[in-house]
């Protein structure tokens, strides 16, 4: 029946417009007092600088806890549980673990991984340059200019919000509630058989178990697909080493010769 179409809203033309203008209005009133934080915050890092302490603090944590041999052997051990974890499943990714990434391969790169790491921060210099490169990077973020950023940003917004006013948005919504409408009524009166044809195929295919059955099987080949493709890539465009372009799987061999 008629009642059982959806109603067309009758609206104001412009009413809108001018909520969306109050409601911007409240937008950039909070973001002012975001901007002033942000300023406020700025300016007293610079003034007093109280992180280069905390920073050196955590680069000397960070680095004892690296330079410790008994850490990188629990990483080793963590790393290689999480791989038998994912191996060990009955599905697509756990047989792709097993065939191209073999338990031994992977133990014997990760242990040389570790041992490379461990001799890395293990050195002397290790902190020094850590401390170095944090505090380098902390002047680096002081040296932006905050209401630079907020001030562009904020002329990006007003384009936005002029932009978005522009639109006729009661006579859209006015054209796409016909519209739905319209479509409807036909399909009632049976006047759209191609609509309901395919509405009718597309609740077949949904109901259908094949259809989500198939669609199981896509989803979990899909790391093995994805594989496939970066592989062939690699591959076509030079990036695996002569020696491996043989190998089952040319990433592992890559990693191991690099190791």
């Amino acid at each position: 029946t008629e009642e059982d179409l959806p109603m067309i809203q009758k609206m104001t033309e412009g009413g809108l417009k001018e909520e969306f203008l109050e409601m911007s209005k409240l937008l950039f009133k909070d973001y002012q007092e975001a901007h002033e934080i942000a300023n406020m915050m700025w300016d007293g890092m610079k003034a007093d600088n109280p992180y280069i302490d905390m920073i050196k603090g955590y680069a000397d944590t960070l680095s004892d806890i690296l330079a410790d041999k008994e850490w990188w052997d629990q990483m080793h051990e963590t790393v290689m549980c999480m791989y038998d974890a994912i191996a060990d499943g009955d599905h697509e990714l756990a047989k792709m673990y097993r065939i191209n990434f073999p338990r031994e391969e992977a133990e014997s790169f990760y242990e040389k991984l570790h041992l490379a790491m461990h001799k890395v921060v293990s050195s002397s210099y290790f902190g020094d340059a850590v401390k170095t490169i944090a505090e380098a990077a902390f002047e680096e973020v002081l040296s932006i200019d905050v209401d630079s950023c907020f001030m562009e940003a904020e002329v990006v917004l007003l384009k936005l919000r002029d932009r978005i006013a522009e639109i006729p948005l009661e006579e859209e919504i006015f054209l796409f509630q016909t519209m739905c409408r319209k479509t409807l009524d036909m399909m009632m009166i049976g006047k759209a058989p191609e609509l309901e044809r395919l509405v009718d195929s597309v609740v077949g295919i949904l109901m259908d178990f094949s259809f989500w059955k198939e669609w199981d099987i896509f989803i979990a080949a899909a790391p093995q697909r994805s594989y496939e493709i970066a592989r062939i890539t690699t591959i076509e465009n030079g990036m695996v080493s002569e020696d491996c372009l043989d190998h089952r799987n040319p990433f592992t061999c890559c990693a191991m010769v690099g190791a």
